[in-house]
């Protein structure tokens, strides 16, 4: 059962997934479908939260949160690509969270790259009202118990490898 889609840009994506779903199903071709969920990594646009973070308090510029309280289930990119190479590999059809199914709120993840960078005192977390949902977070029991897929990656680990 998919969920309804809160915003055009979801239900474009659940749009896809069933015309690719009926498409291959209609001509005998397998087919599976990663859904991925927040990403960070090494080398982001700048305006991706973690790229843009990271160059403010960098730059010693002040870092406002301002849906701090928001909880997000974010996954690093390596183990993305990986947890995909594992979903082709496999041979497993349907949907597939490629997700951590653990959530972070907005502000926590920005205080863990401010502490790494020892620039907490440059970090304004706020609550304003918005109309996102309050959590999003993935199921990945798929993931880990039919691909058999480990995430390799905790936030320390990760932030480690992209500060460094």
């Amino acid at each position: 059962d998919k969920k309804k889609p809160l915003t055009i840009y979801a239900a474009c994506k659940n749009a896809l997934n069933n015309i690719a779903s009926l498409y291959c199903e209609q001509n005998g071709i397998s087919f599976g479908w990663g859904r991925i969920f927040y990403v960070y990594g090494r080398g982001e646009h700048e305006k991706r939260l973690t790229a843009s973070i990271i160059n403010s308090l960098k730059m010693n510029k002040t870092v406002i949160i301002n849906n701090s309280e928001l909880l997000r289930d974010y996954m690093y990119a390596k183990d993305i690509a990986g947890a995909f190479v594992k979903f082709l590999d496999g041979g497993l059809k349907g949907d597939v969270n490629i997700c951590s199914g653990k959530t972070i709120s907005l502000g926590e993840y920005a205080s863990f790259i401010a502490k790494k960078l020892n620039k907490e005192n440059l970090l304004v977390l706020k609550n304003l009202p918005t109309e996102q949902p309050p959590l999003i977070i993935g199921d990945n029991s798929r993931l880990l118990d039919e691909l058999k897929y480990k995430i390799k990656y905790d936030i320390d680990t990760a932030l480690y490898e992209i500060l460094k």
